[in-house]
């Protein structure tokens, strides 16, 4: 911690030293667009870095992950296919997350206030609130929102094991449903549907 403080400090110093040099003041809006450059630099890239992980306390959950939710409705069991894509940067996280059904029809949810807690055993979870807007054809799936919680298991690369996503949803659909889902990181690349 002491050395990001350091590392950061220097980095203001090393730009307002450049600046002075190519012949810009260093005054106060030029010091105040310096330190919003590199504080939107460490918001959106820096803090991926091992260098500078110690600065922000949440694991680098950015990715597409694939996986099942896992449900009873009406008194019957479904498993479909489900892709979660998480956005991320220090300061916020934004996920989508992907449905497809057995008659293959895919819906959308997308988060609307997430938070990121670590519980007293060091792991991370996700808590967020979602809205679905339904399946358009044949009413299959109407218009809810819902909540979920997702405990985010790391990879570990000694047991050649990918990050997971695991937990628990409901909704307030007309006649509710509530589930778990588990889903496995596939890759970085984000395709915006399922």
């Amino acid at each position: 911690m002491i050395f990001t403080a350091w590392l950061v400090g220097w980095l203001v110093d090393w730009g307002i030293s450049f600046l002075e040099q190519n012949s810009v003041s260093a005054t106060p809006p030029a010091t105040t667009a310096l330190l919003l450059v590199i504080l939107g630099l460490y918001d959106r890239f820096l803090w991926k870095l091992p260098l500078f992980q110690y600065m922000v306390d949440v694991p680098n959950m950015n990715g597409r992950y694939k996986g099942n939710l896992n449900y009873t409705f009406n008194g019957k069991p479904g498993s479909p296919e489900c892709t979660i894509e998480i956005v991320q940067t220090a300061s916020k996280i934004k996920i989508c997350t992907y449905t497809k059904n057995h008659l293959g029809t895919v819906t959308e949810s997308t988060s609307v206030a997430e938070s990121i807690v670590k519980d007293e055993s060091d792991f991370y979870s996700i808590y967020f609130f979602y809205q679905n807007g339904g399946t358009k054809e044949s009413n299959q799936l109407d218009s809810h929102e819902g909540a979920n919680f997702l405990k985010f298991i790391p990879a570990n690369n000694r047991h050649n094991r990918l990050a997971k996503l695991k937990g628990h949803y409901f909704t307030n659909r007309q006649t509710q449903t509530k589930g778990e889902i588990e889903a496995e990181f596939e890759g970085n690349e984000l395709k915006r549907e399922f």
